[in-house]
C-alpha cells in the first residue's frame, strides 16, 4: 500500500514538473514580447539603485528585494545611468523620472535589459507553481497537487506578471511559502520551526506590504488553535496544559516571539540596517495618518513632541517611508478611477470582486463555484485536524487582505493588487480532486482544459486578457482600464507591425507610459495631445495618417494629457488592426483629420 501511494507521489511529481518545464517556457516566450510596462522601468532603475549608490529612497512604496534581484544580469552586462534627476527629497517619488531616465541611456538596447531582468525573475513563478502542488498534496492529495499547480500554470493573470519586474508574482509565491512554514510550526512547535516561519514571513513582506498583515494575524490563529486544542482535551477528559508537541503554552509563547523577532531581523537585513532604530519624531510624513495634516503630501509628524516621539522604530528607515507613502495615495490618488464606462474620484467596494469576474477564465470560475458545491454537498475535502488547520491557515490570510485592499477606496486601478489571495484559492478549489468521482474528474479536465485555451489563445498578451463573459481582451476596456488592459506593454507588437507597413507613415502614437517612447527606438511620431509631444496648448489639430493609440487614452484617461476626450471620437471606428490588446491603430484620412481637430477644439471649449 505504502509502495502504492509512492508510486503514486513519484508519478504526480513528474507531471508537476512537466507543467513547469511548459510554464516556464511561456513566461520566458512572453517576457521578450512585452516592451517595459509603466511601472518596470522604475523597478529597474531603482534596483540598480540600490546596488550602486546604496539608496533605498526609490521605489519606497516596495520592498526592495524583488527589484535588486532583477537588477543582477543588467549589472552583469552593464547598462547606462543617470541619476541627474534624483534628490532623494522627503515624500517624492524619484523611481519614475529614474526609469524614463534609464530608457532614455540605453535607447533600443533597453528591451534586451528588461528581458534579462525578467528572465531572472521567473523562479518567483516556478516556486509558486511548486507551493501549489505541494499544498495540495499535503492537505488531499497528489492528484489534488497536480490540479493546484496545473491552475497556476496556465491561469493568465498569473502569466501576465510572471513575466515581469514587478512584485506581485514573488508576493503571492512567497505569501504561499509563508504560511506553509506557519502551519509546519503549528503541527510540530520547536525553536528551528519558528525561526524557519519568521525567515518564511520576512520573505512574504519582502516582496510586498501586503503581507505585512500576517505580523497580526499569525499570533492571532496561533492563540485561536490554543483555544481549539485546549476544548478537545477536555471534551476527551485530558490534561489541558500541553497543547502539542512542542509543549506547555509559555514555550510556544517564546516561540512565537523569536518567531516575530526573526522576521523584523530578516527586514531590517534586506535593506542593510539603513535607517533602522531611527527615532520615530524625526520622520518627515506626507500621509495624514501619519502627519496630521489636513491635506495629504505636505510633510509634518503627528508625534513631534508627543511622549513616543524619541521611540527607536525597530525598522529600516525607508521601510516606514515607503508605508506613508503608499498611504498617502490611498487617502488621495489624484487620478480618477475607471469601472465599465464610469469614471470617478475614488473607487468602489466591489472593484475587485467585479474585476475577478470578468479577468479569471470562466473555465476556472465553474471549477472554483463545482468545489464549493461539493464541499457543501460532500464534506471536507480533507478529514485531519491537521489539513482543516491547513486550510484555515490558507483561507484567513487570503479573505482578510482582500478585504484590506477593497476597503482602500481612494482608488481603483489594479486588480493585480489581490492577485496574492488567488494562490490559496488554486489549492482549497483542487481538493474536490481528492473525493470526487470520475465524472467530477473528467468535469475538472474539461474546465481546467477550456481555462487553459482561452489562456493559450491570449498569449503573448496575457496582460489584456478578459474572459469570455466579459467579451474577450477586445471589449476588455469597456470594464476596466489601467493595468488590467493597457500598461504601455505593447510597443513590440508596434514596432512589428510598423517593419510588416513599411508604407503605413506617417504614424502618430499616443502611448500610455512614464518614458518616451521614441528614445525606446519606436519608429513613430508624437502624436496630438500626447503625453510626451511639444504641442502648444492651443494646437489641436490632426493630421492625416495612421494613428496608434492605447486604450486607456481612447476612453478617457486623462493621465498626462492636454485634453482626455481627444482620442474618444476614435472609439467610433474600427481599428485597422490591434497590437497585443493595448494599443488600437486607425487610419485618418483628410476629412477625418478635420473631424477630429473640431471635436478636439469642442471638447476643451466646453471643459
Amino acid at each position: 500500500m505504502e509502495d502504492g501511494a509512492r508510486r503514486q507521489s513519484r508519478r504526480a511529481e513528474a507531471i508537476v514538473v512537466a507543467l513547469m518545464l511548459v510554464h516556464a517556457g511561456w513566461l520566458a516566450w512572453s517576457a521578450t514580447w512585452q516592451s517595459p510596462t509603466l511601472n518596470e522601468p522604475g523597478h529597474l532603475a531603482s534596483g540598480v539603485a540600490h546596488w550602486k549608490l546604496g539608496r533605498f529612497e526609490p521605489y519606497a512604496v516596495n520592498p526592495p528585494v524583488v527589484r535588486m534581484i532583477a537588477a543582477l544580469p543588467v549589472l552583469g552586462v552593464g547598462c547606462e545611468t543617470d541619476w541627474s534627476s534624483f534628490r532623494g527629497r522627503p515624500g517624492e517619488r524619484p523611481e519614475f523620472p529614474l526609469g524614463s531616465d534609464f530608457i532614455k541611456a540605453n535607447g533600443s538596447r533597453s528591451q534586451w535589459l528588461f528581458v534579462l531582468s525578467r528572465w531572472i525573475c521567473l523562479p518567483f513563478s516556478l516556486l509558486g507553481a511548486w507551493m501549489c502542488f505541494v499544498w495540495g498534496r499535503a492537505l488531499f492529495s497528489p492528484l489534488a497537487g497536480v490540479l493546484a499547480c496545473a491552475l497556476w500554470c496556465v491561469e493568465p493573470n498569473i502569466i501576465a506578471h510572471g513575466q515581469l519586474i514587478t512584485s506581485d508574482i514573488a508576493a503571492t509565491s512567497l505569501g504561499l511559502v509563508s504560511m506553509w512554514t506557519f502551519w509546519r510550526w503549528l503541527q510540530q512547535p520547536g525553536w528551528w520551526s519558528a525561526g524557519i516561519a519568521g525567515a518564511g514571513l520576512a520573505l512574504a513582506v519582502l516582496a510586498k506590504f501586503s503581507w505585512l498583515v500576517l505580523f497580526g494575524l499569525w499570533p492571532l490563529l496561533w492563540i485561536l488553535v490554543i483555544v481549539q486544542r485546549r476544548r478537545q482535551r477536555r471534551a476527551m477528559s485530558q490534561a489541558a496544559a500541553p497543547v502539542g508537541p512542542g509543549g506547555a503554552i509559555p514555550r510556544q509563547a517564546a516561540q512565537m516571539l523569536a518567531l516575530i523577532f526573526v522576521a523584523v531581523y530578516g527586514i531590517n537585513l534586506a535593506y542593510g540596517f539603513d535607517g533602522s532604530f531611527s527615532r520615530l519624531g524625526s520622520f518627515q510624513f506626507a500621509s495624514k495618518a501619519l502627519s496630521g495634516q489636513s491635506q495629504p503630501g505636505r510633510l509634518a509628524n503627528r508625534f513631534s513632541g508627543s511622549p513616543i516621539a524619541e521611540v527607536p522604530v525597530p525598522l529600516p528607515r525607508q521601510f516606514i517611508l515607503g508605508l506613508d507613502l503608499q498611504k498617502k495615495d490611498f487617502e488621495h490618488f489624484p487620478h480618477e478611477s475607471y469601472l465599465r464606462g464610469e469614471w470617478r474620484q475614488g473607487g468602489w467596494w466591489y472593484y475587485y470582486i467585479y474585476a475577478a469576474a470578468v479577468k479569471l477564465p470562466v473555465g476556472f470560475l465553474v471549477l472554483a463555484i463545482t468545489a464549493v458545491l461539493v464541499r457543501l454537498s460532500c464534506g471536507p475535502f480533507a478529514s485531519s485536524p491537521v489539513a482543516r488547520l491547513g486550510q484555515w491557515i490558507l483561507l484567513i490570510p487570503s479573505v482578510v487582505l482582500f478585504a484590506i485592499v477593497s476597503s482602500e477606496t481612494g482608488f481603483n486601478h489594479h486588480f493585480r493588487y489581490v492577485l496574492p489571495c488567488f494562490g490559496p484559492v488554486f489549492i482549497l478549489t483542487s481538493g474536490m480532486a481528492a473525493v470526487g468521482s470520475r465524472a467530477l474528474r473528467a468535469w475538472i479536465a474539461a474546465n481546467w482544459t477550456w481555462m487553459a485555451v482561452s489562456s493559450v489563445l491570449a498569449a503573448p498578451h496575457s496582460l489584456s486578457y478578459f474572459n469570455e463573459l466579459a467579451g474577450g481582451m477586445r471589449n476588455g476596456a469597456a470594464h476596466l482600464l489601467h493595468s488590467n488592459v493597457d500598461w504601455g506593454q505593447d510597443l513590440v507588437a508596434l514596432e512589428n507591425w510598423i517593419g510588416r507597413h513599411p508604407d503605413s507613415k506617417p504614424v502618430y502614437l499616443a502611448y500610455y507610459g512614464f518614458y518616451d517612447p521614441q528614445a525606446y527606438g519606436v519608429a513613430a511620431e508624437i502624436g496630438p495631445q500626447g503625453p510626451f509631444g511639444e504641442t502648444r496648448p492651443l494646437d489641436w489639430s490632426f493630421r492625416p495618417g495612421y494613428y496608434a493609440i492605447s486604450v486607456n487614452y481612447l476612453h478617457g484617461t486623462a493621465w498626462r494629457l492636454q485634453n482626455r476626450f481627444a482620442y474618444q471620437p476614435f472609439l467610433k471606428q474600427t481599428p485597422i488592426a490591434w497590437c497585443g490588446g493595448s494599443i488600437a491603430i486607425y487610419r485618418v484620412d483628410e476629412r477625418q483629420a478635420k473631424e477630429l481637430t473640431d471635436a478636439a477644439i469642442a471638447s476643451q471649449m466646453k471643459r
